[in-house]
């Protein structure tokens, strides 16, 4: 073991080199197949009106560099607030990452200008991008005040706190930090960098960030009216393990991992987790349906898509070297949660199409060409409606 010492609190972290458990690698901003959802929720809701993606989708050069094209497909609105709008897709900006720092060049402008700075020192005076607001579009002074590695249920990894002075004042406010997540970017957007003061109930915010089923960020409120059903899973710690195992605190008491499945998808919570772990899904017969290695020290959690799984008993097992859990959950039987199957064909299930929000929006009777144009998910793959 070794000690890491981390500058701006002076606080230690101790690193456990065998069981490959580590202070969280950098993550970059750019990455392939990196989702960002954002959702609009009316004041006094956990509902969002309506849910945003960004993505990234081509190339481009800007400045003399090569930069990645991101895009926003705005889903349907939710009806039941009013004013619905039909889905559409914009370019929002072409994004450029180099040594820890994230730069973007907005629609109709050929300058890139500094959105993150995640090599910045504490203490030290950077120069951002401030487009909170269209009068605020221009290049602001902040500070770094502190960078700590978080591990909450919604975010696991490292975060920069950020303070800009309050317009009209010639002091700065530390009671209004804005808080940069590397891999993630801000809470509100990906290219919204500063959040505005004053930021109310009424407001945009982000519900996730994911790199396929991995999930980096989650707002764990937001499918509050979604039902679901409790993973319960089981522990055991390996005999002779390699080394001791994280999660036990010192009165020796496990941290139980938790997770939850839907109609659609599973969920499992790696709060309690720090290192490489292996999570498959076996169906009764033993059959392995899904297998998958992750690296949880910078992952919250892993979201995967169950809609397709056939009815029955199913297992899934996270393990490594040093320990194993283990739950089980059904599909179409009566405790369990049933999928119904007489609304569509075979044929029309294969040919389901499902929008970035999880929502079928076309089958064999409704052809993908006459959706709206936008990116939509056909048999687990990634389709593109011009």
């Amino acid at each position: 073991k070794f000690s890491y010492r981390l500058e701006s609190d002076y606080e230690v972290f101790t690193i456990d080199i065998a069981t490959g458990i580590h202070e969280p690698d950098y993550r970059p901003f750019i990455e392939e197949g990196k989702v960002w959802k954002v959702g609009w929720f009316p004041e006094s809701t956990t509902t969002a009106q309506r849910v945003d993606s960004y993505y990234f989708e081509g190339d481009t050069i800007v400045d003399g560099h090569s930069c990645k094209i991101m895009k926003c497909h705005h889903g349907t609105a939710n009806e039941q607030f009013g004013d619905p709008l039909p889905p559409t897709t914009e370019y929002v900006g072409a994004v450029y990452e180099e040594g820890q720092r994230v730069y973007c060049a907005f629609p109709g402008k050929e300058k890139l200008v500094l959105l993150y700075d995640f090599a910045s020192a504490v203490g030290e005076t950077i120069e951002i991008y401030n487009g909170v607001a269209a009068a605020l579009q221009e290049m602001t002074k902040a500070i770094i005040t502190k960078r700590t590695n978080n591990d909450a249920d919604d975010y696991k990894g490292t975060s920069t706190f950020v303070v800009l002075p309050i317009p009209g004042q010639e002091s700065w406010d530390d009671t209004h930090p804005n808080v940069w997540m590397e891999g993630v970017g801000n809470c509100l957007a990906p290219l919204n960098n500063v959040l505005p003061y004053g930021w109310g109930n009424d407001y945009y915010s982000l519900m996730s960030c994911t790199v396929g089923d991995e999930v980096i960020y989650r707002m764990t409120h937001f499918d509050a009216d979604i039902k679901k059903q409790q993973l319960d899973f089981t522990h055991v710690v390996k005999p002779r393990p390699k080394a001791p195992r994280q999660g036990v605190n010192e009165a020796n008491e496990e941290k139980a991992l938790t997770g939850e499945y839907s109609l659609k998808e599973l969920f499992v919570n790696f709060k309690p987790l720090a290192g490489a772990y292996a999570i498959t899904i076996c169906d009764a017969n033993g059959k392995e349906v899904y297998r998958k290695e992750v690296q949880t020290s910078n992952v919250v959690g892993l979201n995967t898509n169950i809609s397709g799984y056939g009815k029955g008993e199913y297992t899934i097992t996270v393990e490594n070297d040093a320990e194993e859990y283990t739950a089980t959950f059904s599909i179409g039987n009566e405790d369990g949660i049933r999928i119904p199957t007489s609304d569509l064909s075979r044929e029309e299930k294969a040919d389901a199409v499902y929008d970035l929000s999880g929502r079928q929006v076309a089958n064999s009777k409704l052809p993908i060409s006459k959706l709206p144009r936008g990116i939509y998910i056909r048999g687990g793959k990634k389709v593109v409606v011009k």
